[in-house]
């Protein structure tokens, strides 16, 4: 309920300062583009003092036999 509210101030705002009627997925673009600017940033930075310190993850056919391994377990539960 918080972002909404937040994306609601965001389009009032944005309409209030450009004059203009902007598509409804024009201003949704423009706000997740600054709402999650900082998240990105941080998950960005994480990843590469991961990279720097030798992390390189799993090989997608690792994971991916990993991850159906789980949920066929789950699914059998």
């Amino acid at each position: 309920m918080q972002q909404l509210d937040e994306f609601s101030r965001f389009a009032k705002q944005l309409v209030e300062r450009e004059g203009e009627q902007l598509p409804l997925d024009a201003i949704f673009d423009r706000w997740h583009q600054e709402a999650f600017r900082d998240d990105d940033l941080a998950r960005i930075q994480a990843s590469a003092e991961d990279y720097g310190q030798g992390e390189r993850g799993v090989p997608l056919d690792t994971f991916l036999a990993e991850f159906d391994a789980r949920r066929i377990s789950e699914q059998n539960q």
